[in-house]
């Protein structure tokens, strides 16, 4: 009767444990895309390639947490294939000043596919959600993370600009996709 009493108990620590187990993940690559959309042409889309340069997260069952907070890209480093759009919103951000845009306090949930975040843009915070994923993808590159938010640039202080009867709409959409491998840097 011990035997199964403490085969039992040893049954319930494996599984306690494995309940609660962590894993860190770190930053291999990054894509940012910033897309926002013309008056009266359609959207455009400015991308910035490892323009992220630190990304840590622990996984502990659902919840997935940013760990090197914030998680900060390059305002330089958006580029639309357009210097002057690309002038214009460097311009706007101010990006001399404020280098990097930020999001930080990241929380997801990898069951709903959600997360919240503040999200920093010149030196204004305003809190932001959207969609989350985290997948496996192999041993050689395991992890492939995926953040997609909807929010709106006078959220940050920022007014739709013009130039020569062409302009961007308030909302914008911010897409991050990272390449993380597990382990600390």
């Amino acid at each position: 009767m011990v035997a199964w009493r403490q085969l039992s108990l040893l049954t319930t620590l494996v599984f306690a444990s494995a309940a609660t187990f962590a894993e860190n993940l770190h930053l291999i690559s990054s894509e940012t895309t910033l897309r926002m959309k013309h008056m009266p042409l359609g959207r455009f889309d400015t991308v910035a390639q490892n323009a992220i340069t630190d990304a840590a997260f622990l996984v502990e069952g659902d919840e997935v947490r940013l760990l090197a907070s914030p998680l900060k890209f390059r305002v330089e480093s958006l580029e639309s294939m357009v210097p002057l759009r690309d002038a214009h919103l460097k311009k706007e951000l101010e990006s001399d000043k404020y280098p990097s845009i930020e999001l930080r306090d990241l929380k997801a949930s990898r069951s709903k596919k959600t997360f919240t975040a503040l999200m920093k843009v010149r030196n204004v915070e305003t809190p932001v959600s959207g969609g989350f994923e985290i997948t496996e993808v192999t041993t050689a590159s395991p992890y492939i993370v995926k953040v997609r938010l909807k929010s709106a640039i006078s959220n940050f202080g920022l007014h739709p600009q013009q130039y020569k009867g062409v302009g961007v709409k308030n909302d914008f959409e911010l897409l991050i996709d990272l390449q993380l491998e597990k382990g600390l840097p």
